[in-house]
């Protein structure tokens, strides 16, 4: 398997466990590295963002992914979304079950003016 951002990735998934539909860490890095064309774009959208000095709760890592979508214009994996976070240094919290996606909630607020 590529080692890219293997280690990131162990980070991510001690801190906020299962993401989207990984049921293990290498589900996980399988998902993220047949994908990781979009880390980059994602990353560039994060950039762009204010962090939050508290987690959001009422829009979750999943909502907020959509928005980049929208304004990247191509679909972006869930996993690779929350990736690009970490690795901007936004905040992320332990995940949750929402439906049958696991999500989590950050610190990633509105653009930067």
């Amino acid at each position: 398997m590529d080692n890219l951002y293997a280690q990131e990735i162990e980070e991510l998934w001690k801190q906020c466990g299962q993401i989207d539909l990984s049921e293990t860490l290498d589900d996980l890095k399988r998902d993220i590295v047949k994908f990781s064309n979009m880390i980059v774009p994602c990353r560039e959208w994060l950039s762009d963002r204010n962090k939050l000095k508290n987690l959001k709760h009422s829009v979750d890592s999943y909502k907020i992914k959509h928005l980049a979508e929208s304004d990247i214009g191509d679909w972006v994996p869930h996993s690779v979304f929350v990736l690009s976070a970490y690795l901007e240094g936004f905040e992320l919290s332990k995940s949750k079950l929402r439906g049958d996606v696991y999500v989590v909630s950050t610190n990633i607020g509105a653009k930067k003016r």
